[in-house]
């Protein structure tokens, strides 16, 4: 899968490169092919969209993806600073997610699902099982190890929970199972006997 050129002018802050569009599509891509039931689509959540560059990725043939996040503006970030002539910070806030839209404007409400809320707690009331879940928010060690142990639950058996390696501590899957890496990418496959144990660690 090419590697997209947004659509718009995009100085979000997003680094999210040719190599990781590539190894993120190309896992997406076996997923979809490992699938049990063929004629039904890979469901596919992700964690902390920001741009959109990650969920064009995702966003393949026979692909549903949930976009989880708040677009939530941080004040702070330098590289940001261009909404902020927008107006308050709801305006930010509603400028960036409107940016998100834009750029994935080929597969937004067909393929691509936009969820604003808080994407740390979305596990809490998540509705369906899922095939895949890609994390795609900054996490660390203990933050990384809670995610994936909360979001195992939503997984399908044999399915995998993805990252950015360069991203992540991968000390913080230690313990959880059968975790690798592909380019820069790992990917947690969620066994049944896991899924079962963990679920009870979290209520």
């Amino acid at each position: 899968m090419r590697f997209p050129k947004v659509s718009v002018a995009d100085p979000m802050g997003e680094v999210f490169s040719k190599e990781d569009f590539e190894c993120l599509a190309y896992n997406i891509y076996r997923s979809m092919r490992k699938r049990k039931y063929q004629s039904q689509p890979l469901r596919v959540a992700e964690l902390g969209t920001w741009s959109g560059q990650s969920t064009l990725a995702i966003a393949r043939p026979s692909t549903l993806v949930y976009c989880i996040s708040n677009w939530t503006m941080d004040h702070d970030c330098p590289e940001r600073l261009w909404l902020s002539v927008r107006g308050d910070t709801d305006g930010r806030d509603l400028v960036a997610f409107l940016t998100f839209v834009e750029n994935i404007k080929g597969v937004v409400f067909r393929k691509a699902m936009p969820v604003r809320c808080n994407p740390h707690a979305a596990w809490k009331w998540w509705p369906e099982k899922l095939d895949a879940l890609f994390i795609n928010c900054d996490h660390d060690g203990p933050s990384l190890r809670h995610l994936v142990t909360c979001w195992s639950r939503h997984i399908l058996p044999g399915g995998n929970i993805y990252g950015l390696y360069k991203r992540h501590t991968v000390e913080g899957l230690t313990g959880l199972g059968y975790y690798g890496t592909d380019g820069t990418i790992w990917r947690h496959r969620v066994l049944k006997e896991y899924r079962d144990a963990v679920g009870k660690e979290v209520s």
